[in-house]
């Protein structure tokens, strides 16, 4: 059957079928960026709330972060970080403490 039909119409056939598939994809990718984009939004909020928190704590007055709805990936970064604060400045108050007795 294939054989009967002209190139013409052949041609035809396959450049619309093309065209078709290129604006199917073009006008699925800003919908995809979007998506991806609002969906990353979402999931770094708790992080960006955290921070947020941290960023307006007055120095004299630190109070403890609440950690509980952090996603389970940024863990142990956090817990790191926390373990490496406490080192740190328990090392310049013993200093401290050594360098005015």
């Amino acid at each position: 059957m294939a054989v009967a039909q002209p190139t013409k119409l052949r041609e035809e056939v396959a450049k619309n079928g093309a065209l078709l598939t290129i604006l199917s994809i073009l006008l699925l990718i800003p919908k995809s960026l979007i998506a991806i984009f609002l969906l990353v939004k979402q999931s770094i909020k708790p992080i960006t709330e955290l921070a947020e928190v941290n960023i307006h704590q007055k120095v004299d007055r630190l109070m403890p972060l609440s950690v509980h709805e952090l996603p389970i990936e940024i863990s142990p970064f956090i817990m790191g970080a926390l373990k490496f604060e406490v080192q740190h400045f328990s090392k310049e108050n013993d200093a401290w403490e050594i360098t005015n007795n």
